[in-house]
């Protein structure tokens, strides 16, 4: 009796518990995604090509319910594509339990992934199509703008750029190594072409890149920075040193006020010739202060007026100042009878475009400091400095960007 006592409370808290109706499978359970036709690139070892444009894939959905086999159901389904941007169909409507459609994708590479699911209709139900394998971007496909706002086509996505491997090798070299990253020309395409890029490390890079450096691989997260483009969080391989880096671009004087054709030589060592510092008021000398930049005039005519660049050279070469800025006094012009220097873009710098000397090499030679050897000696310095009311598109912990002009 005294196990009976214990047992009843047990029973009886049994049959107070709510009934639980049994699960009635009356959706779909998944989707079949096939394509309808060959497309290229179903094959790892025979990817289609890179392209900026959509390109079409016929394709048929099936519902599949809890017995696997096709079932009469109608629906909405959402269309989804990985990595690549749907160019047309968001959605896709089925009746009967079937539907094809024409999915088209531009800027897919890698491994391109497409899938559609039961959004709407509480099956949740998702069906995947075989993934297909599309070439990676080379720099001149990631870089060139297909707007005119200038950004990269790819911006904000993790990509990763052909370099020197496969059966189509890229020359992709390294061209500068700085205190936060380094720049890269792909010399597979001719210069000005939208083929070089800037690398984003943070710190100096490691693993033995130098200039001359072949690239086997190159990946990571595109962005821009002042309407700048650069790649950051990046992943490398070295394939071979000691690789010719190419020469320096000589820049038209004709086009450093057309962004749209200035941008086609971004981040590639380019040289001007016949420069004039051309500090015009008190507030060049307050650029130069906070930002340690200058502008200039070089040889030609951009539009009608004087042609015009900013000049940075303070990380790597100092001694070649201005210190009649001190004072807050435009100071004389200085003639140099050319310069070398990475182009970049800084949008509140004004010229814009922006030459900065890697090393006093890049000065004429009656104009290279007394102190030239031992600059040659140092590391070059950075990071680069922005205004502060501009932030680079990196979140802290906090979610906050940091903000470097404090």
């Amino acid at each position: 009796m005294k196990h009976l006592a214990l047992l009843l409370p047990l029973l009886a808290a049994i049959a107070c518990q709510p009934t639980v109706e049994p699960f009635v499978a009356s959706g779909p359970l998944y989707f079949e995604l096939e394509f309808t036709g060959a497309p290229q690139g179903l094959d790892r070892t025979a990817p289609a090509p890179f392209t900026t444009d959509a390109r079409g894939y016929d394709m048929r959905v099936t519902a599949i319910g809890y017995d696997h086999e096709p079932m009469d159901w109608d629906g909405t389904l959402a269309v989804h594509v990985n990595p690549g941007l749907l160019d047309s169909n968001t959605s896709v409507n089925i009746t009967g339990g079937q539907g094809t459609f024409t999915l088209r994708v531009a800027l897919g590479f890698g491994a391109v992934r497409m899938w559609v699911s039961d959004e709407e209709g509480g099956s949740y139900a998702v069906g995947a199509a075989p993934p297909v394998y599309v070439e990676n971007p080379t720099v001149r496909q990631m870089q060139e703008p297909l707007s005119s706002d200038d950004a990269s086509p790819l911006t904000h996505q993790f990509v990763s750029i052909r370099g020197y491997t496969g059966d189509d090798p890229r020359e992709l070299i390294v061209t500068t190594v700085t205190n936060d990253g380094f720049y890269v020309t792909d010399w597979s395409d001719p210069g000005g072409s939208f083929n070089s890029l800037f690398v984003f490390t943070f710190s100096r890079p490691e693993g033995g890149l130098e200039v001359g450096s072949r690239l086997s691989s190159l990946a990571g997260i595109v962005a821009e920075f002042i309407g700048y483009t650069e790649l950051q969080f990046p992943t490398y391989d070295i394939e071979s040193q000691g690789n010719n880096p190419g020469e320096p671009l000589v820049l038209d004087p004709a086009i450093v006020c057309n962004d749209a054709e200035m941008e086609g030589y971004e981040a590639s060592v380019v040289r001007v010739n016949g420069l004039t510092s051309d500090f015009q008021r008190a507030s060049d000398c307050d650029n130069y202060e906070e930002f340690a930049q200058w502008p200039a005039t070089i040889e030609g005519t951009c539009g009608g007026n004087d042609a015009r660049i900013t000049v940075v050279n303070a990380n790597t070469v100092p001694s070649f100042n201005f210190p009649e800025c001190e004072q807050g006094t435009p100071p004389a012009d200085r003639e140099l009878e050319y310069l070398i220097g990475v182009l970049r873009h800084t949008a509140p710098a004004d010229p814009p475009w922006i030459v900065e000397t890697r090393s006093c090499l890049d000065f004429p030679e009656e104009h290279r400091p007394d102190d030239c050897a031992e600059l040659l000696a140092r590391p070059l310095s950075g990071p680069r400095i922005a205004p502060p009311f501009y932030y680079r598109d990196i979140e802290t912990c906090d979610g906050v960007p940091y903000d470097l002009g404090q």
